[in-house]
């Protein structure tokens, strides 16, 4: 398991920048690509019904207007 020393910028307190021991270029790019991403965090309220959960209920289509759907969308 290798060491990493964190040190932050002088110009910038949110880039936090992690450096291998022994200077690795790969090890230095993999350790700074799991420190920080540009991808945002999924919902942390996923599992909790959203705005969905507040519309009503499908009824199913009835023979009517499947037949009016393929003649064109005329009843």
């Amino acid at each position: 398991m290798e060491l990493l020393s964190f040190r932050q910028d002088e110009g910038s307190i949110s880039e936090i920048q992690a450096t291998r021991k022994d200077g690795g270029v790969i090890g230095n790019f993999i350790a700074r690509s799991r420190l920080s991403s540009d991808v945002p965090a999924p919902p942390s309220n996923t599992a909790v019904g959203g705005k969905a959960s507040l519309l009503p209920k499908r009824t199913p289509v009835s023979e009517r207007e499947i037949e009016a759907i393929l003649l064109g969308g005329c009843f």
